[in-house]
């Protein structure tokens, strides 16, 4: 298993090569919860994913959902970053209420989807919190009161300046901001 993502596999006699989020999406096109004309693999990225349509039952709302998938691998810490926002959410009851507006909005517009250009979900987390952990001391009357100054300042993120975002006490190098005018750091990814 050193390298699941080149798995070889014989199907009908002839062997194919199928990384494994291709392989996981020829596997969930069988189940009926699932939209198979939504599947999508997108491996040209730095964490390789399977977005699909989750369809709800009757029971559950019958609404459907979409979902994308990463697997964990060296380069992708998806249960690490999973137990960070969890501890977030704790520290922050905020958190939550905020990140759900804008992503609402972010899809909306289309760009709620890093590997189109758009923001993940758990880079505007670590950047709402953040913009919380700035505004620790301040007295604000309820999280619309939040949302309002977090899209202030955002809306003022421009080309002319840079804007770096972390969680903790760090200095950015000047060469990962000298591209794009906002820096967010994943606190996983912090090097001493």
């Amino acid at each position: 298993l050193e390298n699941i993502l080149e798995v070889g596999i014989l199907e009908s006699g002839n062997e194919t090569k199928e990384s494994f989020v291709q392989q996981l999406a020829r596997h969930l096109r069988k189940f009926a919860f699932i939209n198979a004309e939504s599947l999508k693999v997108v491996e040209k990225t730095a964490i390789p994913i399977v977005s699909v349509e989750y369809i709800k039952s009757d029971a559950e709302g019958g609404k459907s959902l979409m979902i994308d998938i990463s697997v964990q691998s060296p380069n992708h810490k998806g249960l690490l970053a999973a137990a960070v926002v969890r501890e977030l959410l704790e520290i922050f009851p905020e958190l939550c209420p905020i990140t759900l507006v804008i992503k609402s909005f972010l899809q909306q517009q289309g760009l709620s989807k890093a590997y189109t250009g758009g923001l993940s979900s758990y880079c505007l987390t670590l950047m709402v919190a953040s913009f919380l952990i700035h505004q620790a001391g301040r007295k604000f009357p309820s999280p619309a009161a939040l949302l309002l100054d977090f899209l202030h300042l955002v809306s003022h993120i421009n080309r002319t300046w840079k804007f770096s975002i972390a969680l903790g006490i760090s200095k950015i190098p000047e060469s990962e901001t000298s591209f794009d005018p906002l820096f967010v750091e994943d606190p996983l990814q912090v090097k001493e």
